[in-house]
């Protein structure tokens, strides 16, 4: 009988142990994910401005932000706002991302997040080079 319940004490021990150990770094978020979590989701623009001018006809610009690193815009007559998958740029305390080629500076908090970027594109006609300027969108969680 002895043998019998070391073997059962021996299997329970085994089980213990191979179930009790496990890799925290599962649970754990990355700064990379914790940055998505909060960036991820709807924004609204509530002012957008050129070269420290304010500009209308952005009452309607959203941004979706998706957990996939995309930006994505509605209400972006002009095509301003970069769109397309983005990469945070290393070091940047994940404010900085790069889409498009175009580095844009994240400012965010609960509620607010503020864009900023500058576009410097080779004029291929007048109204591209309009477009040329230092922007800041500045938005609210939709």
């Amino acid at each position: 009988m002895n043998k019998l319940h070391f073997k059962i004490y021996l299997l329970l021990f085994m089980a213990v142990i191979s179930t009790a150990c496990s890799d925290d770094d599962d649970t754990a978020a990355s700064p990379d994910k914790k940055a998505m979590e909060e960036l991820t989701g709807e924004w609204r623009a509530a002012k957008v401005t050129k070269d420290d001018f304010e500009l209308a006809g952005f009452e309607n610009f959203r941004l979706v932000i998706t957990q996939g690193k995309i930006f994505q815009t509605h209400g972006d007559s002009e095509l301003i706002f970069p769109i397309g998958e983005f990469e945070f740029v290393e070091n940047s305390n994940y404010e900085k991302v790069v889409c498009q080629g175009v580095e844009v500076r994240l400012a965010y908090d609960e509620g607010g997040l503020v864009a900023s970027f500058t576009l410097a594109k080779e004029p291929s006609g007048g109204r591209q080079a309009g477009l040329n300027g230092g922007y800041v969108f500045d938005m609210v969680s939709n």
